[in-house]
């Protein structure tokens, strides 16, 4: 079976094991997903001190991921480790509510800007 997912470490795979997991489900590689990951990956990187691996999984490519995460909404973004699950679906631009969403701690010395 061919996964159609692209993970990526925000530390070159030193901390793995450790930190934030998430996976970010997305409809298609259109300029809106696009936006959507460039948006949640800002958010990692200031909010989370480089622990973090985030996988981005096209629906369209791999529904029987979506099916196993019980996604039926895109954007969706769950973080599944560290416990419990958590999920943010749809609109990702305002960034308190994905921290809120998340779980994520609301600290940082330059804060993303929601537009």
């Amino acid at each position: 079976m061919t996964r159609h997912a692209r993970s990526r470490d925000s530390d070159g795979g030193k901390n793995q094991g450790r930190g934030w997991h998430l996976c970010l489900f997305v409809a298609g590689r259109d300029a809106a997903s696009a936006q959507v990951q460039d948006k949640l990956e800002r958010i990692c990187r200031e909010y989370l001190d480089g622990g973090y691996r985030l996988e981005v999984v096209d629906i369209k490519q791999d529904p029987a991921r979506a099916d196993a995460f019980d996604i039926i909404v895109t954007p969706t973004v769950v973080r599944y480790g560290p416990p419990p699950e958590r999920r943010v679906i749809g609109d990702l631009s305002l960034t308190g509510r994905v921290l809120s969403g998340l779980g994520f701690p609301a600290r940082s010395t330059n804060p993303v800007q929601d537009p």
